[in-house]
């Protein structure tokens, strides 16, 4: 501020000097006020300029709203001029104001001088009535996405909130929750989307790439078998990021759905070995070896029933001079020495000894003149042999065919009454040759006419069969939908050591699946990186290796069951419950693609893959509501093992270590900080305590294992008779197969 003051002066110019302040005074003012704010104040006496030193406006206050206030305020409200002795008196500390000592009252008035009002966010400040004001800076972008705005000297860009405005990545190919066939280079392809700011960089799990100037991408995707998970991340110039997490499903081929009727059979899904103590085991105290069925079924055959009555027909009887007998033979008895049934060149071998036969013997002649004989027959022993070969026919059906059977009495005596006995000499010799070949016939008539219908329901019903899986209902849903699990012989192979059977086997569902499907996931090689076949290796008693394809076949009918569309609260889910103090939680499960299990990941290794699991979620977190929608993809090690069952051991699955979660949330509403440790510590108890625990292991234990009613095809066994397999041990996973080992059991 400059302020003067004037030295002694005539009176009558002193009068003319404050007539002409008065004036511009009033001219200022409008009113005539002492003080007004834009105008000069106007003091009462006069003095002389000389005698008021000037004051450096360098060295003043730069910013108007430094002035100081008024000294006094009138009652009625005006401000009287200040008094002041010299023109120090009027300073104000104002950079925008002139002040002089004029008749000992300050007079003040405004400049135009540069000045700085403490604003970076203006540039040119210049004092204009008494305040300095500067241009502001020009911020605005031109684009509706952003409110505009200045801090601290520098431009500022907010964010328009909406969805509209947001930066978002679009990724058209592979779409999530597709099921890609393998077949030349795989491209991810999609667009990014920034209306508030342009994109500076975009990667795909951490990897740079290229992107056009509208956010178009297209960049090689190399994938595996299974589960693969897309993460891309793009940021903008205003520091904004955003994730994409998306996942597909990747295999060289698919099994399409079938229905319940004609369910979809897998080949070679699973492989079934029988060593030959299955067949023969030299023991007949239990029912577990088909030698000893064959067994019980000679101890129940009525060989007399086999036998024709009367054993020669009219005219076909021994005869001596005019005399014909018609022979019959009853009460036939004998024991079951030995039954021997072993696999050989490619078939069943059958030997069989009966000892200690006898029969009662009625030779009657009509004429009255020719004696009658009565009396008894033995044999030393009948030898059975025959040859059994088993085929596969159209549909699974087993046959089995004995293209060869001999039979041979040995050791014939005969011990007869009545008659004329030293006359029937000669009836040995006909017992020997006639006699014998009659049983013989009647022997190798009941090999094929009772063994055969035995065997084909032995083998039928142990790799051909068809029944419901009924899984019990998670808490507050509805009941499963019904599983159909399927299973039919496809080749058998007979080796000196035993039988291996193949057989297709399939799991299928009526229901509509949730969700577009290709089908199952079929392994094949891993996509090369895993060609080697896998083999039996024929160790235990009873064998039985179940592929990769079965059990993802049996998962993905469990998802297309919709069994896997759940409603769940905080009954059923551990972990986030208790950590983070949910309430009133109501979720909902919505997979877009059936779970998996694999061990091309990691060879020996079973991992269980979920991918696009949809969740809904509401819920009370810290006192107030919250919401989550979201898409969680995750691997977990999943370890075979075998649990002790009611009456065998069951197959059973222990959940090891997640080794993967990622997830891509749509919507988040009331979550806080919480959010990812929430998300992650609940995608974890979804899939542990209940697509697995709850759903996964009981579909694996409702798996029906053979159980063959021995008494529906064996005489002499009662109805009730059960034979099954009881596995006792379990080998790691070898290219793609589960091998069970164990024995025969008969509970």
């Amino acid at each position: 501020m400059q302020h003067r003051s004037f030295p002694s002066l005539p009176g009558v110019v002193r009068l003319a000097l404050a007539a002409s302040l008065l004036l511009v005074a009033l001219a200022c003012g409008g009113t005539g006020d002492a003080s007004s704010t834009d105008a000069d104040t106007v003091g009462g006496d006069t003095a002389s300029p000389d005698d008021t030193p000037a004051v450096d406006k360098d060295t003043a206050p730069r910013d108007a709203s430094d002035a100081a206030a008024p000294d006094d305020v009138d009652p009625d409200g005006a401000t009287p001029p200040r008094e002041c002795d010299s023109g120090a008196d009027c300073d104000d500390d104002n950079r925008c104001t002139d002040e002089l000592c004029l008749d000992h009252h300050c007079v003040i008035t405004s400049n135009t001088l540069p000045c700085d009002d403490g604003d970076a966010c203006t540039h040119d400040d210049t004092c204009a009535a008494g305040s300095c004001a500067g241009i502001p800076k020009e911020c605005a972008d031109a684009n509706s996405c952003t409110t505009d705005g200045c801090s601290a000297g520098a431009c500022t860009h907010k964010v328009v909130a909406g969805d509209e405005c947001a930066l978002r990545i679009d990724v058209t190919s592979p779409a999530r929750g597709a099921s890609v066939t393998a077949g030349g280079p795989l491209t991810l392809t999609g667009t990014i989307t920034s209306p508030a700011a342009p994109i500076v960089a975009a990667t795909l799990d951490g990897v740079p790439v290229d992107f056009t100037p509208d956010g178009a991408f297209s960049t090689p995707f190399a994938p595996v078998p299974g589960l693969n998970v897309i993460r891309l991340r793009v940021r903008d110039e205003l520091g904004r990021e955003a994730d994409r997490v998306q996942s597909f499903l990747y295999g060289d081929n698919w099994a399409a759905k079938g229905t319940p009727a004609a369910p979809k059979l897998l080949p070679g899904a699973i492989d079934l070995w029988l060593r030959y103590d299955v067949l023969d085991d030299d023991d007949l105290s239990d029912l577990d070896d088909v030698a000893t069925l064959v067994t019980r079924a000679l101890d129940g055959l009525d060989l007399e029933s086999q036998i024709p009555h009367p054993l020669t027909a009219e005219g076909e009887g021994p005869s001596a001079l005019w005399c014909t007998w018609t022979i019959d033979v009853t009460d036939v008895l004998y024991d079951v020495s030995s039954v021997d049934f072993y696999p050989l060149d490619g078939s069943l071998w059958l030997s069989v000894t009966l000892t200690s036969f006898s029969a009662y013997v009625d030779a009657v002649a009509p004429e009255w003149f020719c004696p009658d004989a009565h009396g008894y027959v033995f044999a030393d022993l009948i030898g059975i042999d025959a040859e059994v070969r088993v085929t596969v026919g159209s549909g699974g059906v087993i046959s089995t065919a004995v293209p060869y059977v001999a039979a041979t009495v040995e050791g014939i005596e005969l011990a007869l009454d009545g008659g004329a006995v030293s006359l029937f000499d000669w009836l040995l010799n006909w017992f020997s040759d006639s006699f014998a070949t009659k049983i013989e016939d009647a022997v190798e008539s009941w090999v094929p006419a009772s063994l055969v219908p035995m065997l084909n329901g032995l083998l039928g019903d142990l790799a051909t069969y068809q029944k419901a899986l009924t899984l019990p209902a998670v808490a507050g849903n509805p009941p499963a939908a019904s599983i159909t699990a399927a299973v039919q012989a496809q080749t058998i192979d007979i080796s000196d050591y035993g039988v291996h059977v193949t057989a297709r086997a399939g799991a299928e569902v009526a229901a509509t699946p949730p969700h577009a499907t290709v089908g199952s996931l079929l392994r094949g090689d891993c996509l090369g990186a895993d060609p080697d076949a896998f083999w039996m290796p024929e160790w235990d008693q009873v064998e039985a290796a179940l592929s990769e394809d079965l059990m993802n076949r049996a998962l993905w009918a469990l998802w297309a069951s919709g069994a896997l569309n759940l409603t769940l609260d905080e009954t059923v889910l551990g972990d986030s419950v208790a950590r983070f103090n949910l309430k009133n939680v109501d979720l909902h499960l919505d997979p877009l693609l059936p779970p998996v299990v694999t061990s091309c990941s990691t060879p020996g290794q079973l991992e269980l893959q979920v991918g696009d699991l949809g969740v809904t979620a509401a819920f009370d977190l810290g006192g107030g509501p919250g919401q989550l929608d979201l898409f969680g993809t995750l691997r977990i090690a999943v370890l075979p093992v075998l649990v002790d069952g009611a009456e065998h051991h069951e197959l059973s699955l222990e959940v090891g270590e997640v080794q993967d979660l990622a997830f891509d949330v749509v919507h988040a509403e009331g979550t806080g900080t919480a959010l990812s440790g929430l998300v992650e510590t609940l995608l974890a108890d979804v899939v542990r305590n209940v697509l697995l625990e709850k759903l996964v292991k009981d579909a694996i234990q409702a798996w029906p294992v053979p159980e063959i009613d021995l008494g529906a095809y064996v005489p002499g066994v009662p109805w009730g008779s059960v034979v099954t397999f009881d596995p006792e041990t379990l080998a790691p996973v070898d290219h793609g197969h589960l091998l069970l080992g164990g024995t025969v059991v008969t509970p």
